[in-house]
């Protein structure tokens, strides 16, 4: 009798294997396209990384497979336009867009919330929220109009996203740093502007 058991028990887990192959086998494949792009082998269509951007944590069941890796589409987003990939060493998923689609810029990104997040922080512990219109204004003002200088060597990081109901669960990310002086400023990781901040925008932390 334990002998039927061990054998049923086998044969169901063999049969749950089956399946899961079978249903990732059926998902979309995608392939890398250049150095940080992805093609649909499908249909070819291309998906560009979004440098800027960041998705919300991933939910649901994948999207698409990348070769070890799941896409996944976004709550809210139409997944024909904006997937997400989970890149750990990014801190948070990854973001391509469908090459037909304009990547917005900050300033017409339409934050209406910005979050400061601890850098490195697996629980993604917010630390600060600004939801102030004017305040949100002026710090988006500051950085896509200011003087780019370069990055210094920070003694503090913390992480900004900037939010906005046009774009649900997507985040513009952008690293705030503080030297040995106290100066603060707004860094770009992807494009490398970085921005001293002054008056109103110091007060981001």
């Amino acid at each position: 009798m334990k002998k039927t058991i061990k054998i049923l028990s086998l044969l169901s887990l063999s049969l749950l294997l089956v399946l899961s192959l079978a249903s990732c086998s059926r998902l979309p494949v995608f392939e890398s396209y250049g150095v940080y792009d992805l093609i649909n082998t499908a249909d070819g269509r291309i998906y560009l990384l979004s440098g800027s951007f960041r998705a919300s944590q991933i939910y649901g069941e994948p999207h698409a497979r990348h070769g070890e890796r799941n896409l996944y589409a976004i709550p809210g987003v139409d997944p024909a336009e904006w997937l997400s990939e989970n890149i750990w060493e990014l801190g948070m998923p990854a973001l391509f867009r469908e090459s037909s689609i304009d990547e917005p810029a900050l300033e017409n990104f339409g934050t209406d919330v910005i979050r400061v997040k601890m850098m490195g922080d697996a629980l993604d512990t917010e630390i600060n929220r600004i939801t102030d219109g004017q305040r949100i204004a002026q710090i988006i003002h500051d950085y896509t109009h200011g003087e780019s200088v370069s990055p210094p060597l920070a003694d503090e990081r913390r992480r900004v996203h900037f939010e906005s109901p046009q774009y649900p669960g997507i985040f513009y990310v952008l690293e705030y740093l503080v030297d040995s002086s106290g100066q603060r400023y707004l860094f770009n990781r992807w494009t490398g502007h970085c921005v001293a901040l002054s008056g109103q925008s110091l007060t981001i932390r």
